[in-house]
C-alpha cells in the first residue's frame, strides 16, 4: 500500500519546480519535467505516465529496441542501434549496422552469408562457394607460422612445439635463418 502523505522536503521541491517552470518560457521543460506525475504514486509494478495531459499509473512493460528491450520509464530512441533513453533526453540519429555472421576466422559483411566456415569464405545469397576444408594456422613464430595446436616457443629461430613441449632457448640470428 502507498502513503499518500507528502513529505514536507519534497513538496517543497515540487513547488520550486513548478514556479520554476511556470517563469520559463519555454513550454518543453514542463514536458522533460512531467510534472503531474511528480504528485502521483504508483504501486509496484506500475509508473507514471501523463496521458491526456493526466497522470496514469499504467503497468511497467519494457519496449522492444532493436536488439534489447528499454527499461519502464525510458524510450526505444535508436532502433537500429539498440539505444533507450529517458523522456526529454536527446539521442543519436545515426543508423547502426547490424553485426555480421561469424564465418570461421571472418565475418560476413551485410547482405552476405558463410558458405565455408572452416576456409572463412562469405558469398551473396545463393553465391558459388568452395567446399575446401581449410586447416587453420597457428601463430605466427618469427618468420614462420606454426601449424594448428601448437605455440611458438622460440620465435628468434621460428621453433614451435606442442603446447607441453621442450624447447631451446638459443638466438637465431637472421643470417643462420637463411642457412637452414
Amino acid at each position: 500500500m502507498v502513503s499518500r502523505s507528502l513529505h514536507p522536503i519534497r513538496a517543497l521541491m515540487v513547488i520550486a519546480l513548478a514556479v520554476g517552470t511556470v517563469a520559463s518560457p519555454l513550454e518543453s521543460r514542463t514536458e522533460s519535467l512531467n510534472l503531474p506525475c511528480l504528485l502521483k504514486l504508483c504501486t509496484s509494478g506500475t509508473i507514471c505516465q501523463v496521458i491526456d495531459g493526466e497522470a496514469q499509473c499504467v503497468p511497467e512493460t519494457g519496449t522492444k529496441c532493436g536488439p534489447v528491450k528499454c527499461l519502464a520509464g525510458t524510450y526505444c530512441c535508436n532502433a537500429s542501434c539498440g539505444i533507450c533513453a529517458k523522456p526529454g533526453f536527446l539521442c543519436t540519429q545515426q543508423a547502426c549496422e547490424p553485426a555480421g555472421q561469424k564465418c570461421g576466422p571472418n565475418i560476413c559483411a551485410a547482405g552476405q552469408e558463410c558458405c565455408n566456415s572452416s576456409c572463412g569464405i562469405c558469398v551473396e545469397p545463393g553465391g558459388v562457394c568452395t567446399e575446401q576444408i581449410c586447416l587453420s594456422a597457428g601463430p605466427a613464430c618469427g618468420s614462420s607460422t606454426c601449424r594448428s595446436g601448437y605455440v611458438c616457443c622460440n620465435s628468434s629461430c621460428g621453433i614451435c612445439t606442442p603446447p607441453d613441449g621442450a624447447c631451446t632457448q638459443q638466438y637465431c640470428s637472421p643470417a643462420s635463418m637463411l642457412q637452414r
